[in-house]
């Protein structure tokens, strides 16, 4: 696989980041449907296993070595530890918490990316558009409801992900300008394998043969995701994607309810009414500024 392409190419981008939730919300419904008879620790374990199973014949076709010849390995070190411990944490979550409100509560995300792209990347958000991220971690407190007999303290680890997961994704923008996806998809699953591996045999739990087809599916539904996944953000702005990351919603529910009969609350689809509205008016003005900032230059 070539390096990524530096240029940017917004419609190609959305359509790579949309693609990627859909596989992201399958693998995470069937994470869910493991978390009931595993411990949170070896299902994010199985995960990155077949990570590695379905990498395996392109990092062998290019060569270990090769593969993973970054120009910045500590970035992409870094990435992968944010990103491990994220789904960890986002795991422990699945638990406890309904698929649906799980996703939901985690679409702070793309805030978190659009706050940070400032100091990490150097985009420039104005101040509508920090307005509009604030009043979006408003809609995280109307879905958690904190002080009210509805408050769930796990809850808070839906929360706590996401801002991991932002900050991998603030390296996915990094890496996927300077190394190949395939090399950052390596490292990715390289760091989450050791480091489950390390942990997994205190919680193991020997799996049936159908549970094994669902770990091969979730991971591999996974692995594409996070492909497409650095594809998009190597050829779309970071704050210009954020906003599309709220498709979740959809496959999110859908999935919850054809697996587990559940389907959100009015109160947490009002919070993230709150939560995408904000996000697409960051969008709308980041692609204002960008259009201001073609027209100077021409």
């Amino acid at each position: 696989m070539p390096p990524a392409p530096t240029t940017d190419h917004p419609l190609r981008g959305i359509l790579l980041i949309l693609a990627a939730m859909a596989l992201f919300n399958l693998a995470d419904g069937l994470s869910k449907y493991l978390a009931g008879a595993y411990q949170p620790i070896q299902v994010v374990w199985g995960r990155y296993l077949f990570h590695a199973v379905f990498l395996a014949p392109f990092v062998l076709r290019r060569g270990m070595a090769a593969t993973l010849a970054s120009a910045r390995p500590r970035v992409q070190w870094a990435r992968a530890l944010v990103l491990i411990s994220s789904s960890l944490v986002f795991m422990f979550a699945l638990a406890h918490l309904g698929l649906a409100e799980a996703i939901t509560v985690g679409f702070v995300s793309p805030l978190f990316i659009t706050a940070l792209s400032v100091p990490l990347l150097g985009e420039k958000v104005g101040v509508r558009r920090w307005l509009a991220v604030l009043i979006g971690f408003l809609g995280i407190v109307v879905i958690v409801r904190p002080g009210t007999a509805a408050f769930d303290p796990w809850a808070l680890l839906p929360l706590l992900s996401s801002a991991l997961w932002a900050l991998g994704v603030i390296g996915t923008r990094v890496s996927g300008q300077i190394d190949s996806p395939l090399t950052t998809v390596s490292y990715n699953t390289l760091v989450g394998l050791v480091v489950t591996s390390a942990l997994t045999p205190f919680v193991w739990s020997m799996p049936g043969a159908e549970d094994w087809l669902v770990f091969a599916i979730g991971g591999g539904g996974n692995v594409l995701g996070q492909y497409l996944m650095v594809r998009a953000f190597a050829v779309a702005p970071a704050s210009m994607l954020a906003p599309f990351s709220y498709s979740q919603l959809l496959w999110s529910t859908l999935i919850g309810w054809l697996l587990f009969q559940a389907v959100p609350d009015v109160t947490t689809y009002f919070g993230a009414a709150i939560i995408i509205a904000s996000g697409i008016y960051v969008w709308h003005r980041e692609r204002a500024a960008a259009m201001r900032a073609t027209d100077r230059r021409g």
